[in-house]
């Protein structure tokens, strides 16, 4: 799956889940629920903590928003 972000091409494809993710990691939804987020991507902004993250939502605005997920909702991305 394709998204371009700032006129940046980002290939993503669903890797081997890895037990930790790390700040400066891509992911998605693991279950979209809304089909406007089905090719939205993320990156995160620091490590898990306690089972939730801080995101930002890589989406063509000047201040992108952020958010904070449970982990199990998402999966990282490779960016190829």
């Amino acid at each position: 799956m394709n998204c371009t972000v700032d006129n940046v091409l980002y290939h993503c494809q669903k890797i081997e889940p890895r037990k930790t993710m790390k700040k400066g990691d891509l992911v998605k939804f693991k279950d979209v629920v809304d089909e406007g987020d089905a090719d939205l991507r993320m990156v995160l902004l620091e490590n898990p903590d306690k089972g939730f993250v801080l995101v930002e939502a890589l989406v063509e605005m000047k201040l992108r928003p952020t958010y904070r997920y449970e982990v199990a909702d998402l999966v990282v991305c490779e960016v190829n």
